[in-house]
């Protein structure tokens, strides 16, 4: 047996770099990503390190640097397919940079917020991504008055100094309500989530910008408190009526596909009686029949984004208080058609 064929568990970096012929501390500045090592040794200790399938000693390594490269993503739903595309991106970049990633569900309640803040800090994270929950911020003002590096993602909170990374929501809501105008629709509801959420109501501001544009007088708009398939069915009973809409402008795609459902009890066709337009551009928006006419968040960009700023707040590159705005796109699916003559 050669002798370097040792079990994963107990092969230590000594014997990597034997098996390379460099020292200890060339294989510590390789497997740290040091980028003063020549290429035909970093060549050689990788390759040493596939031959003795070597897994570095993370815990060690953390005493030594202060790093754990782990991050905390703290997000209030991750049933909702937004955030499900969120962690999945996420994960996807923080990997690429050599961290792993916990996930952490709050539900959108600040007590099971603060409880996992609170638990992430202890594990040793070195950064945490988060979308914070509806009410109160005093668990995240904590975080930040420590010195702890984060970055919202999706909803920000103006009156902190933090790394933000979401989408013109104003935008957005403007781009939905415009659409459904082109097409001459004049009666054009919305059903909005919380407007207490700033992402939330500034969709709601868009999209009266747009009515007020176009000389449309009166709204309506209906709230609910959940992001679901069921309140969208249940909010949609609001909308029904003699003087019903002939077009309606949903928060999000999850919302947009539960009033659908609940048109298509009523006998109401999409869009030959009433257009549909949702928000986040999910994969929902494509497999529902007909397909969801959606504004679409670039979901993988934003997570990039989220991951390199805290990953160079967390390496001290620069600090956390920037505000990084996306541009949200007008997805056209089967759901929106010219308004009933």
């Amino acid at each position: 047996m050669d002798a370097f064929e040792v079990n994963s568990v107990s092969v230590t970096m000594t014997d990597v770099a034997k098996r390379a012929g460099v020292s200890p501390a060339t294989v510590s500045r390789v497997l740290n990503g040091n980028a003063n090592v020549a290429e035909p040794t970093r060549k050689k200790v990788l390759k040493a390190v596939e031959e003795l399938k070597y897994q570095p000693n993370l815990l060690a390594s953390a005493l030594v640097t202060k790093k754990t490269k782990a991050l905390g993503l703290v997000l209030p739903d991750v049933s909702n397919p937004f955030f499900a595309e969120v962690v999945r991106a996420v994960e996807r970049e923080a990997t690429g940079l050599g961290y792993s990633v916990l996930v952490c569900n709050t539900d959108d309640r600040p007590e099971v917020e603060e409880r996992y803040l609170s638990d992430l800090r202890q594990r040793g994270v070195d950064g945490i991504v988060a979308a914070p929950s509806l009410e109160g911020t005093s668990a995240m003002e904590r975080v930040l008055e420590a010195g702890y590096p984060i970055c919202f993602f999706a909803r920000d909170v103006p009156t902190l100094a933090v790394t933000c990374v979401k989408v013109d929501d104003f935008r957005g809501g403007y781009l939905a309500a415009r659409h459904l105008i082109e097409l001459g629709h004049r009666r054009i509801a919305m059903v909005s989530e919380p407007r207490t959420v700033p992402s939330v109501a500034d969709r709601v501001r868009g999209y009266r910008h747009a009515l007020q544009e176009a000389g449309i007088e009166g709204e309506t708009i209906l709230t609910t408190e959940e992001t679901s398939i069921r309140a969208g069915i249940v909010v949609a009973e609001g909308l029904l009526g003699p003087n019903r809409p002939t077009a309606v402008f949903c928060a999000n795609d999850v919302l947009a596909i539960g009033v659908m459902h609940r048109l298509r009890r009523e006998g109401l066709e999409t869009p030959r009686d009433v257009s549909l337009v949702g928000f986040d551009g999910t994969v929902l928006a494509s497999v529902v029949d007909p397909t969801l006419t959606t504004i679409a968040q670039p979901i993988d960009q934003m997570a990039r984004a989220a991951v390199e700023a805290l990953v160079a707040e967390i390496d001290g590159v620069r600090d956390g208080t920037q505000r990084i705005v996306f541009q949200p796109v007008l997805r056209e699916g089967r759901s929106t058609g010219p308004a009933p003559g």
